[in-house]
């Protein structure tokens, strides 16, 4: 019953096209619903959100201003500022009311406009995180005092030149002269970062300079046009400028950097200029080659010295001669010391009056509780002047305020002093500008006096820095909204979201079936061409019009080309193993018997029914249509009503009803004693008689009532079948679908009635009934009692649909049956004569009982031999929803495979030459020898899916036979025309007419057609655009929280993304104490704050996608075990190519037979092979460090990129062996691809991105085609060796092949070895995984160690008394407890993967909750391993001891421990990465001492692994 509703219905009826208004729908109604979305989020960022926040600051006291829908206070802004230039100051340095129009003050993320920022300077000053971290670490060493003592001659010369400059103005005029010092000290500025960025290349320098200056112009003017989406990409003439503009300086910094490069390289000094300290720096920092700064890192440093060099000492010279022309008395005293006037004009004329960060989380500063988003402005102006903290001469220059000191010069000796900012981020040129401000206003007052002009006005103002209003007039930065092209911005927003919706569509419907099409013929498979849209289906449709036109003759059983034309066609020309296509969807149809049982037994979990949901949930949403934990659920509880025993119970149901179809018949016959019968709705009504009777016993006349609707809901369902395929026809309200929901409520009615009162009989203590209702209920409630809470029984709701499907399955095959038994029989009477003689010698004409029934030899041949030729489902289908591999071919996701029954059950290859012929004797010795394949005989199905009903349907079959051949004899009447067609079963065409008029398409008017196709395709993509990122997103949110689960509540797109950035950003700002081990809260912030307050088992939101996070052991290893299949690993696909698609990213069949392949090479025994190469490359780590021991015996280094180098040596030797040269430049290749991989992977939520010609793209697919071309020379080398009969190395290459190559003979063209494309894969993923955990590992190992000396003292006399001083070797190494006790501590504490995550890929049931498809599986292993409940109150201590009785015993709970993953996907390379550490660490132990530098900053994070954020800075000392 089960498979034969999930057969494909070949219908193609067409009807005349409703002249609807397809032009209003596709301009009108698609775009609306396409941008609804946006016209949300829009409305929530211009209006919603700034009201709520607004509200939740003014309840907490806070005033302000209103919100002004949607520019804010930009156009006040603007005029006040506009109001305020336009009027001159008096001399004074009260300057505030001009500028600063606001009073908030803050401090945490910088706003960053990086698309500006491009075009000017991406440097140190716009990182975040761990980027910047780096970069700051590189760049110090070029910034500290000794450095830039060395740069005073620079500064020297550029000050002379400018002073002889002025001095030959001087001598020209005769006395006295003006000029525009602003320009002059930008000019003197900019030469000055010419000279000590570049040395000898200061020319060019220059001509950079000129450029950044032009280009800090054109940005400004830029700034106002920002908020437009996309407008830099417009081609206006200052973009286009702009862009030339950065070209130019990116090719001549480019050109001057790379002469540097050559020079540093060829042994050449550097120079004490930036540059050559900056490359310098990056080449000592110790550094892995991908963590240096690029090429392009080093030219955005470059800019940004121009621009943050040249602005800021421009700015502080400036202000500072005009204020000491207004204060001639501070000039005079200046001649003497300048530095507290530098000072007092930094906190009169701040280079950057304000700075601003923005919460990233609700916070609370001063009593106040700020939203997340809210813009918090520190106003260093306001500090600088306010009179509370500087006293009452806040506003006047008084430089004798900063006497003694910065510390003491406010009022309150309080901090109130930032010019350059405060913190880590405070300016790293602080000392260049103060040191060339010094110099430069030295020379100036050794040579001149200087006092302000009459046409001087002074009038300061804030563009980016302060500067003079009228020495440089650079235009207004802020114009009035009302003039911003806000059409233009929501035409472009619209045409954003068309493109891409146009991009997934265009994929969809031509792209993917193309790639697809390609990658089957590659294969070797052969099938039809791939017509856009529509497929096969108008070939499909064409030639079932043809067949049906034609009947067959009678006595002819060949069926097939009539039934299933197009299939059968197929088959002929493109062989038995050929695809086809379902609209844009590849049907493959394989007739081989063998393959089609593996498809039907599903072993690996990885195929589905196809399944149309909105007709399913009116139909039966039951057994048939259910998946994996839930199937079995409902499959368990419902097989005790279909044993045999209680079928045996049923029979005076079945003989009551025959006895009524027979006691009808024969009131009809005629005085001739002959009777004339449409069989086909007789048997129709008898099967459905027989279901009520059976399903529901004394109440079988509201049963009879179900039959009835149901028989009118298949009707219904039937006519709209060849509409399902337009997206939303289901919820039209079209008559005929309004009474399908009708009949739906009236059939669901009548069954909750009949369940409910049964359900209460038996709470009274009635015996349950024995039919198929009582039998279900008392199996459901067994279900459970014996199984709890941990797995409750069926609802009512899932009793209904149970009900429904007893119907249309028990009345459908079994009518099905009966009716081409009885036209069979009638074809060939010796058959049915044979049969009658049978019945009557076992019965006579008595009721048939069951012991009789059982013994029918010659009836069931009939039966058999029917089900052959004639089976209910004519094809079964299935879906793959993830690549696998069946018969030697790669099937990719979503494709239909389709098993062809009825071909299969006429291959004259199986069944003999008399195939096609009636011949019932076949099945004489049972089913397994009627073929030449025992398995090729598939009526009801194969495996664990097989119909729960095929023992019903055939004992009422006999039954019903039986008792009518004991009264009639059966003859076809001429009126018969033998028309079999599929219309859901395999029916006889005429002998129901369901009414369907056909007319030649000729006449169909095919471009309304086709623009009807296209409004309801675009119609359809967005719906399907806003169901994946709400709809489905709220449902499923809905349902978590009703099975009890908490979590935080679904943000339109982005989920928990931004909440998750800026929780991450927030606690790296802070390192951790040293030697503390609770390192949740930092290392994964937004998941501790989840899981403290919605509990260990929460969700959350990885954009619209829930992410469930499941803290307990036993939970997350029932997870990883993965028992039922229903898991597969979370996968970014366009990035898993390019870096690694080995074992690790594979599912299924292919997993096996990789992970089959791999595992030899990772057995113990293989691993020894290999301790030659470990102890190799320790050595020449250990050397290293001894070189660099000074002459105390000590050396201070960063352990971090040590341990990355030394381990991705070793994966080069051990992979390669005596190719590990070539072995290290593939290293080289993979640490670069894992840097840009992590950069990609929060952008590939961005649909195509990794198909965009970036550049860092580009930059990958050149990695990965070079990683691939050296390792195909590699692997093609080793193979031709072993060709040509060489052994096999020892090496994880050579293991791997060899071990391929035995694979392959043991199983032949079955199951054929991995591919040179899957070694390559393989080979890449040894380098990423061997080199980052165990280089993790060691990296904290000695991080540890060296914050607990005492266990360091422990552990190297545990391998000095093994070893000594001699290398240590496998016996030895396995006989470390003290050092294995402190290697599983470290894991504990700092597990390399911190999550693991899997999602599941059908509905499934975890610890009583029931996820769907699509959910993601969070289980966090450093939760696990932290967990106090678990480990005991000192979890976050270091105490090896614990495991000193193993792992088992370490924890309350024993399987707790899970650094390297659980189950059949446990880590194959833990025992390599153990035996490595190992190794390492006593080689270490045997010659250093260490410990942690003072520089040593404790800053765990997560980055694909758990990093050191700062490295690993330690002190070593010889032994």
């Amino acid at each position: 019953m089960e498979e034969a509703t999930g057969m494909e219905v070949g219908v193609s009826l067409e009807g005349k096209p409703a002249a609807a208004p397809w032009g209003l729908l596709y301009y009108g109604a698609v775009p609306a619903l396409l941008v609804l979305g946006a016209l949300y989020r829009a409305a929530e960022r211009c209006w919603l959100g700034p009201r709520r926040v607004a509200g939740a600051l003014q309840a907490q006291g806070l005033r302000g201003t209103a919100s002004r829908f949607p520019a804010g206070d930009l156009p006040e802004n603007a005029r006040r500022s506009k109001e305020a230039r336009a009027k001159p100051m008096p001399p004074c340095h009260d300057i505030v009311p001009r500028d600063i129009l606001s009073n908030k003050f803050g401090h945490f993320e910088k706003f960053t406009l990086k698309s500006l920022g491009k075009l000017i300077a991406l440097g140190l000053a716009s990182y975040e995180g761990e980027k910047w971290a780096r970069h700051r670490r590189i760049l110090n060493p070029a910034f500290r005092l000794e450095k830039l003592k060395r740069m005073l001659p620079a500064f020297s010369t550029c000050c002379s030149e400018m002073i002889d400059r002025w001095d030959s103005k001087l001598a020209d005029s005769d006395g006295p002269f003006e000029l525009d010092i602003w320009q002059e000290f930008q000019n003197l500025t900019g030469d000055v970062i010419s000279r000590t960025a570049f040395g000898s290349s200061f020319m060019e320098g220059r001509r950079i300079f000129q450029l950044q200056e032009e280009q800090a112009d054109r940005i400004i003017k830029a700034v106002q046009y920002i908020y437009i989406p996309g407008y830099l990409y417009f081609p206006t003439e200052n973009n286009r400028r702009m862009k030339e503009n950065s070209r130019e300086i990116e090719g001549l910094l480019r050109g001057i950097i790379e002469k540097r490069s050559r020079a540093v390289e060829n042994g050449e000094l550097s120079g004490d200029d930036l540059l050559g300290l900056m490359l310098k720096s990056n080449t000592d920092s110790g550094e892995p080659s991908n963590l240096r700064m690029s090429t392009e890192d080093v030219i955005e440093e470059c800019k940004l010295f121009y621009f943050a060099g040249m602005e800021t000492t421009s700015v502080l010279l400036t202000w500072t001669l005009v204020v000491l022309s207004m204060h001639p008395e501070w000039q005079h005293r200046a001649r003497e010391e300048v530095t507290m006037i530098l000072y007092e004009v930094l906190r009169l004329y701040p280079p950057a009056v304000t700075l601003s960060r923005r919460t990233f989380k609700e916070v609370q500063i001063g009593g106040i509780t700020y939203p997340a988003g809210v813009g918090l402005e520190l106003p260093i102006i306001l500090i600088h002047h306010s009179t509370d903290v500087w006293g009452k001469d806040g506003h006047e220059f008084k430089p004798e305020r900063f006497a003694e000191g910065i510390s003491k010069a406010t009022k309150t000796n309080q901090q109130a002093f930032f010019p350059f900012g405060w913190g880590p981020r405070i300016c790293i040129g602080q000392n260049f500008a103060m040191l060339e401000a010094k110099m430069a206003l030295c020379v100036i007052l050794q040579n001149f006096e200087f006092q302000l002009s009459p046409m001087y006005t002074h009038a300061p103002y804030a563009s980016v820095t302060l500067h003079p209003q009228h020495a440089m007039v650079l235009g207004a930065w802020l114009m009035s909204p009302a003039s911003v092209p806000w059409s233009l911005l929501a035409y472009g927003v619209l045409g954003l979201v068309l493109l891409w919706q146009a991009g997934r569509l265009l994929h969809s419907l031509w792209w993917r079936p193309r790639r697809l099409e390609l990658a089957l013929r590659a294969q070797g498979l052969r099938g039809t061409r791939y017509r856009f849209l529509t497929g096969d289906l108008g070939e499909h449709g064409r030639l079932n019009r043809e067949a049906w036109a034609r009947p067959l003759p009678l006595r002819c059983h060949d069926i097939a080309p009539r039934v299933a034309p197009f299939l059968h066609n197929a088959v002929r020309e493109h062989g038995s193993a050929c695809f086809t296509w379902f609209g844009p969807t590849p049907k493959v149809t394989i007739t081989d018997p063998d393959l089609a049982k593996d498809v039907l037994s599903n072993k690996f979990g990885h195929f589905e029914k196809p399944k149309f949901p909105t007709l399913t949930k009116l139909f039966s949403d039951s057994l048939a249509n259910h998946e994996g934990e839930k199937w079995v659920k409902h499959r368990r509880i419902l097989n005790p009503a279909f044993h045999l025993e209680k079928l045996k119970l049923m029979l005076p149901a079945f003989s009551a009803c025959c006895e009524e179809l027979v006691s009808k018949w024969m009131e009809s016959l005629g005085s001739d004693g002959s009777y004339e019968v449409d069989v086909w709705p007789e048997m129709q009504i008898l099967t459905g008689d027989v279901i009520s009777r059976t399903a529901f016993g004394s109440s079988y006349l509201e049963g009879r009532r179900i039959f009835q609707l149901q028989a009118e809901q298949t009707e219904r369902l039937l006519k709209c079948m060849q509409k399902i395929v337009i997206p939303g026809y289901m919820s039209l309200p079209t008559k005929n679908n309004r009474k399908m929901h009708q009949i739906k409520k009236e059939t669901d009615s009548i069954l909750r009635g009949l369940v409910d009162k049964r359900m209460q009989a038996m709470k009274e203590g009635e015996c349950t009934k024995d039919d198929l209702l009582g039998l279900l209920l008392e199996s459901n409630m067994r279900h459970t009692e014996e199984d709890g809470q941990s797995n409750h029984g069926l609802t009512i709701e899932e009793v209904i649909e149970e009900c429904k499907l007893f119907y249309f399955a028990g009345m459908e095959t079994t009518s099905v049956l009966l009716t081409w038994t009885i036209l069979l029989l009638s074809m060939h009477p010796e058959w049915q004569d044979r049969a009658r003689e049978e019945i009557l010698g076992l019965f006579g004409k008595n009721k048939p009982g069951y012991e009789g029934l059982s013994r029918l030899k010659i009836v069931t041949m009939i039966l058999y031999e029917v089900l052959r030729l004639y089976p209910p489902a004519v094809t079964f289908t299935r879906k793959t929803y993830k690549q696998m591999e069946i018969g030697g071919v790669i099937y990719p996701a979503s494709v239909i495979v389709e098993l062809p029954v009825l071909l299969i059950h006429h291959d004259p290859n199986i069944w003999g030459s008399d195939a096609h012929e009636f011949k019932p004797d076949r099945f004489a010795e049972g089913i397994s020898k009627a073929s030449k394949n025992p398995g090729a005989f598939l009526p009801f199905g194969w495996g664990p899916r097989i119909c729960i009903g095929q023992n019903f349907a055939l004992l009422e079959a006999k039954m019903a036979l039986c008792m009518i051949l004991q009264c009639f004899k059966l003859e076809l009447m001429p009126s018969y025309t033998h028309a079999p067609y599929s219309m859901v079963t395999l029916r006889p065409m005429h002998a129901m007419v369901l009414g369907a008029g056909l007319r030649s398409p000729a006449s169909v008017p095919w471009s309304l057609l086709a623009y009807g196709v296209l409004g309801l395709v675009l119609l359809w993509q967005a719906g399907r655009l806003l169901h994946s990122l709400w709809w489905r997103s709220r449902r499923l949110e809905l349902a978590l929280r009703a099975q009890g689960l908490r979590g935080t509540r679904y943000r339109f797109l982005t989920g928990d993304l931004g909440e998750h950035g800026r929780l991450n950003r927030e606690v790296w700002a802070r390192p951790l104490p040293l030697r503390c081990h609770d390192i949740a809260p930092r290392v994964a912030p937004f998941l501790h704050s989840s899981v403290r307050e919605h509990g260990k088992a929460c969700f959350s939101w990885f954009g619209p996608i829930p992410k469930v996070t499941i803290a307990n052991p036993d939970l997350a290893k029932d997870v990883l075990s993965n028992k039922f299949g229903h898991l597969e690993k979370h996968k970014f696909q366009g990035l898993t190519k390019l870096l690694s698609d080995g074992v690790a990213s594979h599912e299924g069949e292919k997993w096996v037979k990789h992970r089959r392949i791999l595992n030899p090479a990772f057995h113990l025994e293989k691993l020894k092979l290999m301790l030659p190469a470990f102890s190799t490359c320790c050595e020449e780590l250990v050397g290293k460090w001894m070189d660099s021991l000074g002459p105390d015996g000590s050396c201070e280094l960063d352990v971090w990129p040590e341990m990355q180098s030394l381990t991705g040596d070793v994966i080069s030797r051990t992979a390669f062996g005596s190719s590990y040269s070539e072995g290290r430049r593939i290293f080289q290749l993979q640490t670069e691809q894992a840097e840009l991989f992590i950069g990609a992977i929060q952008k590939i939520v961005i649909p195509g991105y990794m198909y965009l010609p970036t550049k860092k793209n580009r930059r990958m697919r050149r990695i990965n085609s070079e990683v691939e071309s050296i390792l195909r020379g590699i692997i093609g080398k080793r193979m031709q060796a072993i060709a040509e009969g060489e052994s096999t190395n020892d090496d994880l290459l050579g293991l791997l092949l060899e071990s391929n190559m035995r694979h392959a003979d043991e199983n032949g063209r079955s199951s054929p070895g991995m591919t040179t494309e899957d070694v390559i894969e393989e080979c890449k993923l040894f380098y990423f995984a061997g080199m980052e955990t165990t280089s993790v590992l060691l990296t904290w190992t000695m991080v540890v160690l060296s914050m607990h000396p005492e266990w360091q003292d422990r552990a190297r006399e545990e391998v000095f008394g093994l070893f000594g001083r001699d290398k240590p070797e496998y016996e030895g190494l396995s006989r470390l407890k003290t050092v294995t006790m402190v290697l599983y501590e470290v894991l504990r504490l700092y597990p390399p993967a911190i999550v693991f995550s899997r999602k599941t890929y059908k509905e499934m049931e975890i610890g009583g909750v029931v996820y769907p498809s699509g959910v993601i599986l969070e289980l966090p292993v450093l939760f696990i391993h932290h967990d106090r409940e678990i480990w005991g109150s000192d979890v976050n201590e270091f105490r090896p001891e614990r495991f000193a009785e193993g792992i088992s015993r370490a924890s309350n709970d024993r399987g707790a421990f899970l650094p390297f993953g659980w189950g059949p996907r446990v880590c194959i390379g833990q025992n390599f990465a153990l035996l490595e550490a190992k190794m390492a660490l006593c080689m270490i132990l045997q010659r250093f001492e260490f410990e942690l530098a003072a520089s040593y900053t404790h800053a765990p994070h997560t980055v694909m692994t758990l990093h050191p954020m700062h490295g690993a800075q330690m002190k070593l000392r010889m032994i």
